[in-house]
C-alpha cells in the first residue's frame, strides 16, 4: 500500500486549512443568523405592531398611548441587543449593517411618534371642546328667543361640517373650512380690538380641528412609509 508522502500531506493540509479559512465566514454568517432568527423575527411583528397601533390611534380606535410607548421601548431594547451580539462576531456584516440602518430608521420613526401623539392629543381636545363652545355660544346668543342672525346660522353650518370633516377628510373641503373659520374669527375684532371672546374661542377650536386633521393624516403616511419590518424580511430570507 502506498503511503501519502510528506510534502503530499502537508499540501493537503495547506488546502484544507485554506477551504475552512475561506468558509468561515459564511458558516459564522449561517450560525449567527441561526440564531438571531427568533430575535429578528420578535423585532419584525413589534415594528408591525407598531403601525397598526398608529394607524388605531389616527382612527381612535385606541385612546391612550400606552401600547405605542411599550413597543417602542421593545423596539429599542430588542434592536440593541442585536446590535450589540453582532458586534463581537465579524461573520454577520451584512446583518450588523442592515441593524444598525434599522436602529437609525425607527430613531426617526419614533421621533415621529412623540409630533404624532402630540397632534393627535390637540385634535382630541378641541373635537371634543368644539360642540360644547359652541353650544355655549348659542345659549348667551339666543337667550333672548329666536334669531335669524347670520352668524348664528354660519356656525351651525360649521359645526356640522367640521365634524363631517372628521370622518370623511377632503383636501378641497379643508381648504374652505379654513377659509370659513379665518373670516369667523376675523369677526371676533374689530379695529385690531377683541370685542367677541367668546367667537373667538369657537373659531379657535374649529382651526385646531380642520388644522391638526390635515397634520395626522399626513404623518401616518410619513410614519408608514418609515416601516422597517421590510428591511428585516430582506435579511431574514432563507433563514
Amino acid at each position: 500500500m502506498r503511503t501519502m508522502s510528506g510534502k503530499s500531506a502537508l499540501a493537503l493540509a495547506a488546502g484544507l486549512l485554506l477551504v475552512v479559512a475561506l468558509s468561515w465566514p459564511h458558516l459564522a454568517a449561517s450560525r449567527v443568523g441561526e440564531d438571531m432568527s427568533p430575535k429578528l423575527h420578535k423585532l419584525q411583528q413589534l415594528d408591525m405592531v407598531l403601525t397598526r397601533d398608529v394607524l388605531r390611534v389616527a382612527i381612535g380606535h385606541l385612546r391612550h398611548y400606552d401600547t405605542l410607548d411599550a413597543t417602542n421601548r421593545d423596539i429599542d431594547r430588542l434592536s440593541a441587543d442585536l446590535s450589540l451580539s453582532l458586534e463581537r462576531d465579524k461573520g454577520a456584516v451584512e446583518l450588523r449593517r442592515t441593524i444598525e440602518a434599522y436602529r437609525a430608521l425607527h430613531a426617526r420613526r419614533a421621533d415621529g411618534i412623540e409630533r404624532f401623539k402630540t397632534a393627535v392629543a390637540r385634535l382630541r381636545n378641541s373635537a371634543q371642546h368644539f360642540p360644547r363652545v359652541v353650544g355655549a355660544f348659542f345659549s348667551e346668543r339666543l337667550s333672548d328667543g329666536p334669531t335669524d342672525d347670520k352668524l348664528a346660522i354660519e356656525l351651525k353650518a360649521l359645526l356640522t361640517d367640521v365634524l363631517v370633516q372628521q370622518i370623511s377628510h377632503d383636501a378641497q373641503r379643508t381648504a374652505e373650512l379654513r377659509r370659513r373659520v379665518h373670516a369667523l374669527s376675523a369677526q371676533a375684532y374689530r379695529k385690531r380690538k377683541l370685542v367677541d371672546p367668546e367667537l373667538l374661542v369657537v373659531t379657535k377650536h374649529a382651526n385646531v380641528i380642520v388644522t391638526e386633521r390635515a397634520k395626522v393624516e399626513e404623518m401616518v403616511a410619513r410614519l408608514a412609509s418609515q416601516q422597517g419590518a421590510g428591511m428585516l424580511r430582506h435579511v431574514m430570507v432563507g433563514r
